[in-house]
């Protein structure tokens, strides 16, 4: 039976989870669940676990937090005496070097969060959304040593509107990984998949984000900052600077500007949050929050902080 096939499973966030659940909700024997270190999170630094162990550990699983398979000889020692006959990773935030891959018999598949080979890395949904893409989807793909190279096997299609943010986007992707997974695994164990290589031409790269990625640039159009505050909220979150002190959008909305004295980043009119961007248009923020507070409208924003129109914030 495909049920008695051996799986190790490995992923990180909570996007992995419904994968994970999927998986034991129809039998299959999941011999080891293998996760992120607990990292200390907060002001008193206390260590927590990824939303993956927590999970694993309700079902008893045995759970393995290795920081590397290349340097901890013991991992893959460990791994081989599980005696995987599948691995499947989703979001587990660490490349599997070729030891680990040549392990299972049936090879290692990963799903990810784009249409291979667009967005290829860490924040392909972020990506998607930054640069205005109409659909995303989710690939299983056969594990190789490049990062998200190998052979396509499934794929599916969801469309992005103009709405769509990333948490949207991430809780209807994750579902949809464990809908592919449940659907295509029998598939594969009776080899009726078909490879698809991913063609060399239409590769595009989504790396990690970072904190810096969230500040608004000014010599961007309008439409480009909106589509910024959806996809980098909640973290790291979209912000401008005033006095020294980070802003964050929490929402706006792009409109045409006419006006071609006021140069980019400068404000536009007294009593409300108008900026000046590229492309003569400019976003305006309708909620915003300072550092430690509580989000706020534009107008009880500028009750305390008045913004002249003129003032530049670059």
């Amino acid at each position: 039976m495909q049920q008695s096939k051996r799986i190790v499973f490995m992923g990180s966030p909570a996007f992995s989870v419904p994968s994970l659940e999927r998986l034991i909700q129809k039998n299959y024997n999941i011999v080891g669940v293998y996760t992120q270190p607990p990292k200390p999170v907060g002001r008193g630094y206390k260590m927590q676990a990824t939303p993956v162990q927590d999970f694993a550990e309700k079902y008893d699983l045995p759970v393995f937090t290795p920081t590397s398979f290349k340097k901890e000889v013991s991992a893959l020692t460990e791994l081989k005496n599980l005696k995987p006959d599948l691995i499947i990773t989703i979001a587990y935030g660490m490349l599997l070097p070729i030891s680990v891959l040549n392990v299972p018999p049936f090879k290692c598949l990963n799903l990810h969060a784009s249409l291979l080979p667009r967005w290829r890395g860490a924040a392909p949904i972020q990506y998607a959304l930054l640069n205005g893409d109409k659909k995303t989807g989710v690939t299983l793909m056969e594990m190789e040593e490049g990062l998200d190279s190998g052979p396509i096997l499934y794929q599916e299609k969801i469309s992005i509107t103009e709405k769509s943010t990333s948490i949207e986007l991430l809780q209807a992707l994750s579902q949809l990984s464990a809908d592919i997974l449940e659907k295509t695994l029998p598939l594969y164990f009776s080899n009726k998949l078909m490879k698809e290589e991913q063609s060399a031409k239409a590769v595009t790269y989504a790396p990690k984000i970072k904190k810096i990625d969230g500040e608004i640039n000014w010599n961007k159009p309008a439409n480009f900052v909106v589509r910024q505050i959806k996809a980098l909220s909640p973290w790291p979150g979209v912000y401008f600077n005033y006095k020294n002190i980070k802003i964050k959008v929490l929402d706006a909305v792009a409109i045409s500007s006419s006006n071609q004295q006021e140069k980019l980043g400068c404000s536009l009119v007294d009593k409300e949050l108008i900026f000046q961007c590229a492309e003569n248009t400019a976003i305006k923020c309708t909620v915003v929050q300072k550092p430690g507070k509580k989000s706020m409208t534009c107008e009880e924003f500028l009750r305390g902080n008045p913004i002249k129109k003129g003032t530049c914030l670059v």
